[in-house]
């Protein structure tokens, strides 16, 4: 799971989290769907900045984890990136 954090009318307008499956990183189509809408919500709102939160649930050793949770982290920063979003904006927890 991924969370964009602190902005509650994205969260209310768009949704604020994406899914992954099971010991993945890439984006599903409805994940993109959501990050799209997330997107042209933030070119809405040019000073607001964002943390994206790669998360993961308790299986697997803590380093596994934290890795894969960056890398879900930055799949989507990636993905915010490519629909014209400035990497300034976007922070990686």
């Amino acid at each position: 799971m991924v969370r964009v954090v602190g902005i509650d009318h994205l969260v209310i307008s768009v949704g604020d989290r994406v899914f992954f499956g099971y010991d993945k990183y890439d984006l599903s189509a409805d994940a993109r769907s959501t990050i799209e809408r997330q997107a042209e919500w933030l070119k809405k709102y040019p000073s607001i900045n964002v943390s994206v939160e790669g998360h993961c649930d308790e299986r697997g050793s803590q380093e596994y984890n934290l890795g894969l949770g960056d890398r879900r982290a930055n799949a989507v920063k990636e993905f915010l990136i490519s629909q014209g979003l400035a990497s300034a904006r976007i922070n990686t927890v």
